[in-house]
């Protein structure tokens, strides 16, 4: 029997069918910004693998959110332009609500919902499966600017059109460092002991295994570490396992930030360990 939610209710069972789903998982939502904890879900789900499709409709939708989503191997993400339905399903529970995924509705909005289950609102639950389909059928699969789908190579390939904008955003950030770019790759001396190297990766090479191993231990505490390869002397930072880099011009910009956020981040770290140690 179908089911009257609350804001609060809404919030629970929609973090219910995402926890409690085992073979598929579709979620509708115009906005998405997804909480931490809802993200932590979705993680649990994929790692389950669990079947997650994903649509949402505003182009609003930050590449960051995307990118969050699109590292997921069993999500699949598509765009429905003209979407405003909200509706949340796993194999026998439903959920249509006035509630997008997004944080600040959960935190902010009087929302309400209806919880429908497959076996007491058979009719229900197939009619909505069937609008459901309706609207997969319209909706485009999003390849997202910067990445697409690559299943042959474990990173990305090896397109460096991003190095002049990168160079150039380098040098407003670290004006004092001589960037040069040499042979499809932008190299600099970025610490003493530590060389930079840069092409669709970040590669730092340190002279001390100390510095090093103490950086790596600091790093496996960071938002970066999955992103990171280990290699004698050397840190590698690259862009999401099994994607390819579609460099258009704004996406360079986009590139350039990401690659310079990670580089930000040793740098303070560097910083850190060497004014609170005797490396």
């Amino acid at each position: 029997m179908a089911k009257f939610l609350t804001t609060a209710g809404t919030v629970c069972s929609i973090e219910d069918i995402i926890r409690k789903a085992s073979l598929r998982l579709i979620l509708i939502s115009p906005y998405l910004k997804l909480s931490k904890q809802l993200l932590q879900r979705l993680q649990d789900a994929n790692k389950r693998k669990v079947q997650i499709l994903v649509i949402y409709g505003k182009v609003t939708l930050v590449r960051d959110e995307i990118e969050k989503l699109l590292v997921l191997d069993h999500l699949h993400l598509l765009y429905c332009e003209n979407l405003h339905a909200k509706c949340y399903v796993n194999d026998d529970k439903m959920v249509l609500s006035s509630m997008n995924l997004y944080e600040y509705s959960e935190r902010n909005n009087r929302e309400m919902g209806i919880m429908l289950n497959k076996f007491d609102d058979a009719e229900a639950f197939d009619d909505v499966l069937d609008e459901i389909e309706s609207i997969i059928n319209s909706s485009e699969t999003i390849k997202e600017k910067l990445f697409y789908p690559c299943n042959k190579y474990s990173f990305v390939g090896v397109s460096i059109s991003h190095l002049i904008v990168l160079k150039s955003i380098l040098e407003e950030s670290y004006p004092e460092q001589p960037w040069q770019i040499e042979k499809s790759c932008i190299k600099c001396v970025f610490k003493e002991g530590v060389r930079l190297y840069i092409d669709h990766r970040v590669i730092f090479r340190f002279d001390s295994n100390t510095l090093l191993s103490n950086l790596r231990e600091v790093l496996e505490q960071t938002e970066f570490i999955d992103r990171c390869f280990w290699h004698e002397k050397a840190i590698y930072y690259n862009l999401p396992q099994e994607f390819f880099p579609i460099f258009h011009e704004d996406d360079q910009v986009y590139v350039s930030h990401y690659l310079l956020k990670f580089i930000k981040e040793v740098d303070k770290l560097i910083d850190y360990l060497v004014n609170s140690s005797s490396i």
